[in-house]
């Protein structure tokens, strides 16, 4: 395979559009999927914190 292909297939490049993400993750991804995930953990933290803040004030 090309060098760009094998790029695509560990996730260094998006694999719909063939923008670079960033560094390999093992498998295809896009920056769609990356975004997404980003959003989700940022929700979490923010779950944590609120938690925290109850249990504190408690």
């Amino acid at each position: 395979m090309g060098e760009i292909a094998d790029m695509m297939l560990d996730g260094t490049l998006d694999c719909m559009t063939g923008e670079y993400i960033g560094d390999p993750c093992g498998y295809p991804r896009t920056f769609e999927e990356d975004e997404s995930h980003a959003t989700a953990s940022k929700r979490k933290k923010r779950r944590r914190k609120s938690k925290k803040k109850k249990v504190d004030a408690a």
